[in-house]
């Protein structure tokens, strides 16, 4: 099989509508994609790769994959919360937005060694924003 250059061709155009492929089920879908994929990755050459394939390219991971997360630990001097089912989290009196796909999971709270009132959250070890206690509450 020749594979033509279509680097602004989405999945989509390619697989189900330059192909004219119209399927009967799911299954006939995941039989045809199979195909598909085993193309992309084994036989057709990619320009990013230097006209190698994927597979020419693959190599497992040397870090083992853990089903379980490990526990979510912070500082004994956070402030640690729970994020809401809505993505909120109760502060200090103030109910602040910081993001749904955290609901359920603890964040840390601490004092921003920069400016006083303002308070940085962190989930795991990553920083990902600030609260500015100085403001005025915003109602949500």
């Amino acid at each position: 099989m020749v594979w033509m250059e279509k680097s602004t061709v989405s999945l989509r155009q390619e697989f189900v509508y330059l192909a004219g492929r119209h399927f009967t089920d799911l299954q006939a879908v995941q039989s045809a994609f199979d195909a598909w994929r085993t193309g992309y990755n084994c036989e057709r050459p990619h320009q990013a790769l230097n006209m190698g394939t994927p597979v020419q390219r693959y190599r497992p991971s040397a870090v083992a994959y853990s089903a379980a997360m490990r526990p979510i630990e912070y500082p004994d001097t956070d402030r640690v919360v729970t994020v809401g089912w809505n993505g909120f989290l109760h502060f200090q009196g103030r109910k602040l937005h910081v993001s749904s796909a955290l609901k359920g999971l603890p964040i840390g709270i601490r004092p921003s060694l920069e400016f006083d009132g303002v308070h940085d959250a962190y989930f795991c070890h990553q920083r990902f924003t600030q609260f500015d206690l100085r403001e005025p509450p915003v109602d949500a």
